[in-house]
């Protein structure tokens, strides 16, 4: 039997440790922005229909996304908090993101400024020994909406062979947009979500360790705490 690996991701504020905090002085904060996260079409049926859900816990709505000026599109169910929110898909065939599987999730990552992805970009392809570039993600008119940082291979080739786990990061148009400014018009602060503050995945080793290295190429605190590995950041 393959041993499973636990990884524990915290997403909030006082938790770095001091090595991990003179680094990120020199670096832009890396901030959690959402999830995606890839159900079997029974899950996803079950989660559009909670009554408790859609009209308790968060701002909640299934909408069909445009790409790339119309050429392409994706529906899913977005759960919305302040600064951070859930987006779930039905797993399958669904560009761009190739043939995934109930279970495969990504972890999508903000910067601040577009302008300094470069740095990370670096800092990814100097922690996985492979070459890494700055691709634009474009919305149903064509304009631009994000930079992010992919492999020459494109995202269906992103997960890797026997992988489930990612993250992505991303900077997005205008300069300087926070993430509390983007939301703002979708966050009901009535109800129970806030915000997104952590996640524990068990995963297996390859997963865990490819985990590692893009947080700490992110400037995250990373230590063990038992069988767990911890990770924490802004």
């Amino acid at each position: 039997m393959r041993m499973r690996k636990s990884l524990v991701l915290i997403l909030g504020l006082g938790v770095a440790a001091v090595a991990a905090t003179l680094l990120a002085q020199t670096l832009p904060p890396v901030y959690f922005n959402h999830i995606t996260i890839f159900l079997s079409p029974e899950t996803y049926a079950a989660i559009l229909q909670s009554p408790f859900l859609r009209d308790e816990f968060s701002a909640f709505q299934e909408r069909t996304v445009q790409r790339d000026g119309g050429a392409w599109s994706y529906t899913g169910i977005f759960i919305s908090g302040q600064h951070t929110y859930l987006e779930l898909f039905k797993a399958g065939q669904s560009p761009p993101f190739g043939a995934t599987i109930p279970g495969q999730v990504v972890f999508n990552m903000w910067i601040d400024n577009r302008t300094l992805l470069p740095l990370f970009r670096d800092r990814l392809a100097a922690e996985s020994s492979s070459k890494l570039h700055i691709d634009i993600g474009r919305n149903a008119q064509n304009q631009p909406m994000y930079d992010m940082v992919k492999s020459e291979d494109g995202p269906a080739s992103d997960f890797g062979p026997g992988l489930r786990v990612d993250t992505e990061i991303k900077g997005y148009y205008p300069d300087g947009i926070t993430r509390e400014k983007r939301l703002e018009k979708g966050y009901l602060p009535e109800r129970y979500l806030h915000d997104v503050t952590g996640f524990t995945l068990t995963t297996n080793e390859n997963e865990r360790n490819r985990m590692v290295q893009q947080f700490r190429a992110y400037a995250y605190d990373i230590k063990a705490d038992g069988a767990n590995q911890v990770v924490s950041g802004p």
